[in-house]
């Protein structure tokens, strides 16, 4: 598995008012957390989400709700959870994703739901941040899969830093 570090900024959370800017690195320390053991898992469906209310407050998107989609993306704030990261692949933004409201497409795409013990969509909070990691799904050919993880931080010490690994 891969543990590429990508920061990724603004422009990836399609804000409904002002433009954003997108940052995006691999030079920055960080490691991938694999919750596939100790997380929740979500037991997500195909093209399904669960909208989750956090004890963490992310100082970027402002709110401690958070919507989960199977496909690799997740809307934050209330109205998102009334929208949906639909199995489509459009250009961002895109006023579909989550109704147009902040949202993060990690990995926008439509994989099969997963089959239960590790393959599986998995949600765990730390005292400073939650992690998402979708794990092992099912992806392109058969028999192959993918795992890609958020970590989005609301505490002090990486106050409004957003992780994506994979």
């Amino acid at each position: 598995m891969r543990t590429t570090l990508a920061a990724i900024a603004a422009a990836f959370a399609l804000a409904s008012g002002a433009a954003a800017q997108v940052t995006i690195v691999n030079n920055i320390a960080g490691s991938f957390i694999d919750i596939s053991g100790t997380g929740t898992s979500l037991n997500l469906g195909d093209d399904a989400q669960v909208t989750i209310p956090s004890a963490i407050t992310s100082n970027f998107f402002g709110t401690n709700i958070v919507t989960v989609s199977n496909n690799m993306a997740v809307g934050f704030g209330p109205a998102a959870a009334s929208g949906s990261a639909g199995p489509v692949n459009t250009p961002i933004p895109d006023s579909s994703l989550f109704g147009g409201q902040q949202s993060v497409a990690v990995m926008w795409d439509n994989p099969g739901p997963g089959t239960g013990g590790t393959s599986n969509v998995f949600y765990q909070e730390f005292s400073d941040s939650y992690v998402i990691q979708w794990n092992m799904l099912p992806k392109g050919d058969p028999g192959n899969t993918a795992t890609i993880q958020l970590q989005v931080f609301g505490g002090a010490a990486r106050r409004d830093a957003i992780f994506a690994q994979w």
